[in-house]
């Protein structure tokens, strides 16, 4: 601390300058960390219509590591861990949270074919028992996977 003293005479001005000069230093704690991003790498379809052999692969950057996943999905499905499968057709939630608890999201759809249809199939009973004069011509066919086998 400085003294500052002054005399004054009668009908006297004293003026007073002061001078100072202040520094701050601001300093941030935090580390700067890239916005947690998760990125859907592969989702495999069901192959059949109501099968459960689906499957996603994900990906997270940014954000620290040491993530947490939660999986939700239909049936009451849940799961912990980063890749999933053995699952059914329907959409799948994702949350990841780092350590810091910052957190990214997705959402994903697992598609199956639709359901195996036969329409507009014609049939003409066997007359006699032992005759092989049935017919049976099959309609169309729609849904499931290309690449049918007939037989009877």
């Amino acid at each position: 601390m400085h003294k500052i003293t002054s005399s004054v005479r009668t009908g006297g001005l004293i003026i007073f300058l002061l001078v100072f000069t202040l520094s701050f230093i601001i300093a941030s704690t935090e580390n700067s960390v890239a916005n947690l991003t998760v990125t859907s790498d592969e989702t495999t379809p069901v192959s059949c219509f109501g099968v459960n052999d689906g499957a996603i692969k994900v990906s997270v950057t940014g954000g620290n590591s040491s993530y947490t996943y939660s999986w939700s999905g239909p049936n009451n499905y849940s799961s912990s861990t980063e890749d999933i499968s053995g699952l059914y057709a329907g959409t799948y939630d994702l949350q990841v949270t780092d350590s810091d608890g910052n957190t990214g999201t997705i959402i994903i759809e697992v598609n199956q074919p639709d359901e195996l249809q036969i329409s507009g199939s014609v049939h003409t009973n066997v007359l006699c028992n032992g005759e092989s004069n049935g017919t049976l011509t099959a309609g169309t066919v729609t849904g499931g996977n290309s690449g049918f086998e007939y037989s009877i």
